[in-house]
């Protein structure tokens, strides 16, 4: 996972170091990501100066699989600031399981795009510093919030 996430800052610095209008490429700069002076758009994050963590967690026929990770990730030593299922046009009740944990998950539908396509709705709908991806038939460790976070 910190693999993952030590990749999606790379390519984030990479296509967002000048600050472009990023809503041809579906992402949106969000401020620390990178260590330049932040663009100003909406969805800022907590300005306490902590670094937060979302995690996003596209999902499509997963019904059986969902809990298992929404556990997973509200087990952290450290709970993440956001978590955010993309509810990718399923046709089984995965949505309805992830709006069951209340405010705790915040639950976007769409149509089917793919998962790149709701990769890409998490980051646009995130507004934490940092942006950790699950898929919905993983489970994340207990300390993976915890690590990520030290590795600001």
């Amino acid at each position: 996972m910190r693999e993952i996430l030590y990749m999606v800052h790379l390519l984030a610095t990479f296509l967002l170091r000048d600050c472009p209008d990023t809503t041809a490429l579906g992402l949106r700069y969000t401020p620390g990501m990178l260590p330049k002076e932040p663009c100003e758009e909406k969805g800022q994050p907590p300005s306490n100066g902590d670094p937060t963590i979302a995690v996003v967690i596209p999902v499509y026929k997963g019904a059986r699989f969902i809990e298992a990770a929404l556990d997973s990730v509200m087990g952290q030593s450290l709970l993440p600031s956001e978590v955010i299922v993309i509810d990718d046009g399923s046709p089984d009740e995965s949505g309805a399981i992830a709006a069951s944990y209340g405010e705790r998950v915040r639950v976007i539908r769409q149509q089917n795009r793919g998962m790149a396509g709701a990769r890409n709705a998490g980051v646009r709908f995130a507004r934490s510093t940092w942006i950790a991806f699950l898929d919905q038939d993983d489970r994340s460790e207990e300390h993976t919030s915890e690590l990520q976070s030290l590795r600001h």
